[in-house]
């Protein structure tokens, strides 16, 4: 049996992590953002979008601890290297907006909500599948070698929160 970590959970311990360093600015909170990256990539590319990122880390001290924290609790730890990265796994619990996709078959349940024009699920459940469409186009143009690691890197940051 191989255990899989959760990108939700991965991302909000680096989250938690980049609070209390504190990571305060855009630049450096976008740093931690393309840090998240990581575990959407493949593994074989891990190495290569490690040194990316450090080669367009700012160079703070906040960065550093954060850079520090990173490689010690996430890349050289022998317990979790190989859980956190979630490259081409589907989620095993569904997100709220994969819930209320299958919910909504219900027509009872969906007659409730269709008559308040303030909850629209459809455009909830749109907008993660196109997120989730740009995450695998990004990867699998990193396979093909049509985009670098660092580029890659950087389109599936912004999904990171």
């Amino acid at each position: 049996t191989e255990i899989k970590g959760c990108f939700y959970h991965f991302n909000r311990c680096l989250w938690r992590k980049a609070k209390e360093i504190p990571l305060k600015t855009s630049v450096e909170r976008r740093h931690e953002a393309i840090s998240a990256g990581l575990a959407l990539i493949p593994p074989d590319q891990l190495n290569e979008g490690w040194k990316y990122i450090l080669q367009w880390s700012p160079c703070t001290e906040t960065i550093i601890k954060f850079n520090e924290y990173f490689k010690k609790q996430w890349l050289d730890n022998k317990l979790l290297s190989n859980m956190w990265n979630c490259e081409g796994e589907e989620p095993k619990n569904p997100t709220l907006p994969r819930l209320l996709h299958f919910l909504k078959k219900d027509d009872q349940y969906y007659s409730i909500y269709e008559s308040n024009k303030d909850f629209n699920i459809t455009k909830k459940c749109r907008d993660r599948a196109e997120n989730d469409e740009k995450i695998k186009r990004a990867v699998g143009a990193l396979k093909d070698n049509n985009v670098t690691v660092g580029h890659c890197l950087e389109i599936v940051s912004p999904f990171a929160y």
